[in-house]
């Protein structure tokens, strides 16, 4: 926390808090754009990778303004603790990432001036890379290492773009306009100032389109059945407690398989039968809360009954031997029949 016998001020301490809390609540936003992006080239998830630089960008700008070692660790660490309390999927590991990606940033940081891009650059890329290997080691056993080496190259690369490169052009923006000063910069760059806040300007507006319109916290306790049916209600599992099953599931995905394991739940079928299905209903979509969403048909899910929602640390989950991996979706808050 000390540097050149300077230690985190009021004011470093009141950037760190503030950049920490827009960085937490922007996880959600940068999963979704992850999400999206997986969807777009076809796999259930590694290819979101190339946007996970935005995470660490927070931590590297906080280190940036302060300029001084430990504000990257601090910032890291409070940052996953808002990710943590905004009902982050990955649950208390979120904080152990986070907060290794600013021991990072404050380790690669120490011999680079508070203008050097480079530095910035290579601080972003193995910051933002660390995420792929600390996850192995959490969560990703059994996955081939050609394939955690593939997502974490996808991860240096963003983290050298969209977190050193856009962080230190940021930095250099403030500097321009006066309102960080000693950046070692020289001159006004217009064209650099305006391409720094439209980039900024746009991710802050798709934020905040995206918590108006996509993320959810499920309006409360349980989850929203609806769309086309004549009974809507909130499932809760107290509810159907009668229901309750037990099945042997397996989950098998692309790069991802778990062990099979006995699961305890409702079958989805009944949820849906409950709220009296139109004849019209042809799918069943199960939406979680950072708008990730699955989509069944509906006669296969009123034909098999061990395809359940189970209740876990994060949230409803659906569980089915028969689903593909990138199926078992977490955090459901919405069931829709259209």
């Amino acid at each position: 926390m000390v540097r050149g016998g300077q230690v985190l001020t009021t004011r470093d301490l009141v950037t760190i808090a503030i950049l920490s809390a827009l960085g937490g609540v922007m996880s959600a936003y940068v999963g979704y754009l992850a999400n999206l992006f997986n969807a777009f080239v076809g796999v259930p998830f590694g290819a979101g990778q190339f946007l996970a630089g935005l995470h660490v960008f927070w931590i590297l700008l906080a280190r940036g303004i302060t300029r001084k070692l430990g504000t990257g660790t601090l910032t890291g660490l409070l940052k996953g603790v808002v990710e943590l309390l905004a009902g982050s999927v990955h649950g208390i590991m979120v904080v152990m990432v986070s907060l290794v990606e600013g021991v990072i940033v404050d380790a690669l940081l120490i011999k680079f001036d508070s203008q050097d891009r480079l530095g910035y650059m290579l601080a972003g890329g193995f910051s933002t890379a660390s995420n792929v290997f600390v996850f192995q080691l959490l969560f990703l056993s059994g996955v081939p290492l050609t394939f955690i080496l593939v997502i974490g190259l996808m991860a240096f690369a963003s983290g050298v773009i969209f977190a050193g490169y856009f962080s230190h052009s940021l930095l250099c923006s403030l500097a321009d306009t006066g309102i960080l000063v000693d950046r070692g910069v020289e001159g006004r760059n217009i064209w650099r100032s305006a391409a720094g806040y439209a980039m900024v300007g746009v991710f802050l507006a798709g934020s905040v389109w995206y918590y108006g319109a996509i993320y959810s916290t499920g309006g409360g306790e349980g989850l929203e059945v609806g769309g086309m049916v004549d009974e809507p209600f909130t499932y809760r599992e107290r509810d159907f407690t009668d229901e309750l099953t037990v099945v042997e599931a397996e989950l098998r995905g692309s790069y991802i398989n778990v062990e099979a394991s006995n699961y305890t739940g409702v079958p989805l079928r009944n949820i849906v039968e409950a709220a009296d299905p139109s004849e019209d209903v042809v799918e069943v979509v199960l939406v979680a809360s950072d708008g990730y969403a699955v989509v069944l048909p509906v006669d296969r899910v009123l034909g098999d009954p061990s395809m359940i929602i189970v209740e876990d640390s994060s949230g409803p989950r659906l569980v089915g031997d028969e689903l593909d991996g990138s199926q078992w979706v977490q955090g459901i808050v919405r069931i829709s029949l259209r």
